[in-house]
């Protein structure tokens, strides 16, 4: 896939940095790291550094920052930006990249996507957008897009594969005045930005499965606020007006004769489809949930009795890579109550790790095609600290399980 680049935007989190990489490292994706945390992760992911996945360190900047500074350093049509706390997959990106090529009237596309929430007994999986199954995105009228979009819309376009160039033009509608150094810039930020990405072209969702997001975490820490929330305090004006403007330079760009009522247009359909449309559609239902036992080379699946088969995910590939992906965070995680802390180290928390799995025990053939990954990384340290920290885990926590 030679025509994507993804856009790894993180800050501060190094264990979902690394956990993410496992698995990218694997594929034939095209990965350019931005990170914005306080001090550099470059020595923890170079053993996955290479001519594909490329690190690059911009400290204490904005997301927003970042993303535009990769988007004008990628070099590749298409462009997808990824969380440090999702799994793209790899045969949806292609889909995407091969509708674009065949549909240049098309500016975006995406797939399906399904949320997990882990814990120590078992990992729960979500579809994460129900409504979006009945997003229609491909009228010609820039308005009538608008109009549907924000009657059923799907945050999950901002994560879609994108041309480029589209991106960028989207970018210069909200990089100036909003950007998400606080919770309600960001808030309206994303607004625009969705608005934008509609506003320019055609947008299309295949029913195909496409990405896997963690649902309680969150790559800058931001919360979505209601618009009318952030427009009806005070101390919120100034970057209430700069959203309004934003708005009006979009009407501007698209030939629109009267850019006010265009901005206080959108506006309306944002705060009708929070006040009314989101609470009744914006659910993720329960799809299925995983559990593992030690001698079992996969996990057993307890299916809910309502399903969504148009979602597309149930398929003999997709369930064996959702296995591998399923015991990666499970294992990533177990070193801490919050999963993949800030603090997260391979050598000092092995002790809790056992703990963790003498109560909830994984395979042991997983766990040694781990260690068989782990061997490969070209850096003897970090070698070293992974061999040393499983052979730990082998000899003081599978091998007591057993034995019992």
């Amino acid at each position: 896939m030679n025509d994507l680049t993804c856009l790894l935007i993180t800050c501060n989190k190094p264990g979902y940095l690394l956990r993410v990489l496992a698995y990218y490292c694997q594929t034939n994706i095209r990965i350019d790291i931005y990170d914005g945390s306080k001090h550099s992760n470059e020595n923890l992911v170079l053993p996955f550094l290479n001519e594909r996945i490329k690190y690059h360190f911009h400290p204490d900047t904005t997301s927003v920052f970042r993303l535009t500074t990769a988007l004008k350093n990628a070099k590749t049509d298409f462009v997808k930006m990824i969380a440090d706390d999702d799994y793209s997959l790899y045969r949806g990106l292609d889909a995407c990249v091969k509708y674009l090529k065949a549909n240049p009237d098309y500016i975006a596309c995406y797939g399906m996507t399904l949320t997990y929430a882990e814990s120590n007994h078992h990992i729960q999986y979500f579809l994460a957008e129900q409504h979006s199954l009945i997003s229609v995105l491909s009228q010609e009228n820039y308005e009538d897009r608008i109009l549907s979009f924000w009657s059923n819309c799907s945050y999950a376009l901002q994560h879609s594969v994108i041309r480029r160039s589209t991106y960028l033009k989207c970018l210069e509608f909200t990089h100036y005045g909003l950007t998400d150094s606080g919770e309600n810039d960001f808030n309206l930020y994303e607004r625009v930005l969705l608005t934008s990405i509609v506003a320019l072209g055609k947008c299309k969702l295949l029913h195909i499965p496409y990405m896997l997001r963690e649902s309680r975490a969150n790559t800058e820490g931001a919360r979505t606020l209601d618009l009318r929330k952030i427009t009806s305090n005070k101390e919120n004006e100034n970057i209430y007006y700069i959203f309004l403007f934003k708005l009006e330079m979009i009407a501007h760009y698209l030939g629109n004769n009267n850019p006010f009522n265009f901005s206080k247009s959108v506006e309306s359909l944002i705060i009708k489809w929070e006040s009314s449309i989101r609470p009744k559609i914006w659910n993720h239902p329960l799809l299925f949930t995983s559990t593992w036992s030690i001698f079992s080379d996969k996990p057993a699946l307890f299916f809910e009795p309502k399903q969504y088969i148009e979602c597309g995910f149930y398929t003999p590939d997709f369930f064996d890579l959702l296995y591998d992906l399923d015991f990666r965070t499970r294992c990533f995680a177990l070193c801490s109550s919050n999963p993949l802390h800030a603090n997260f180290n391979w050598q000092n928390d092995h002790n809790q790790l056992i703990e963790i799995i003498r109560e909830q025990p994984f395979h042991i053939k997983a766990l040694h095609s781990l260690q068989k990954q782990l061997q490969k990384f070209p850096n003897p340290s970090v070698q070293i600290n992974l061999d040393n920290w499983l052979d730990r885990i082998y000899s003081t926590g599978i091998q007591q399980l057993i034995n019992k």
